[in-house]
């Protein structure tokens, strides 16, 4: 979001911009930019210890097996900082809100097939609209940086040396 946002303000700052998982608002609505089956995930996640939370998150936005060793490292870095409920709220609201335009830099969006946090259709439906190519990831989850960090940065690599 922020990005965008700010390739559309700034494009003199902005040569080059890859989205990933992204949706917004005009394109899509909020049950595919959040999947239902999130919501009670959620509300526990807000309610609960920080290890929970963490497992909670973990398994909304992976679709590897649980590492414990990640959640952990998550656990004890939100007991060092920890999270206040309201800029949840902040953010949940911020994306609602939300409305860009297709900025004039080169852009690319990356999409994960079996994303568990937010529908497919959502996240392709910027790219369909503005008619830009996407580039597909057909195994992990949300944060593709978290599942398959090497394909990520292939993926990028292959963008930028064009």
């Amino acid at each position: 979001m922020i990005g965008l946002k700010w390739a559309e303000l700034y494009p003199n700052e902005v040569a080059s911009l890859i989205c990933i998982n992204t949706t917004a608002k005009e394109f899509s609505p909020f049950y595919e930019r959040l999947l239902p089956k999130n919501y009670l995930k959620i509300l526990i996640a807000l309610t609960s210890d920080s290890f929970k939370r963490e497992k909670v998150i973990y398994e909304m936005v992976s679709n590897q097996p649980i590492n414990l060793n990640t959640i952990n490292k998550w656990a004890t870095y939100s007991k060092l900082h920890p999270m206040k409920i309201s800029n949840f709220w902040r953010q949940l609201y911020a994306a609602n809100k939300f409305r860009i335009s297709c900025p004039e830099c080169d852009l690319h969006f990356i999409a994960s097939e079996h994303d568990q946090l937010v529908s497919y259709n959502a996240t392709m439906a910027i790219p369909k609209a503005w008619k830009i190519p996407i580039i597909t990831n057909r195994i992990d989850g949300h944060d593709i940086a978290l599942d398959n960090p090497t394909w990520l940065l292939s993926t990028i690599e292959k963008i930028w040396i064009k």
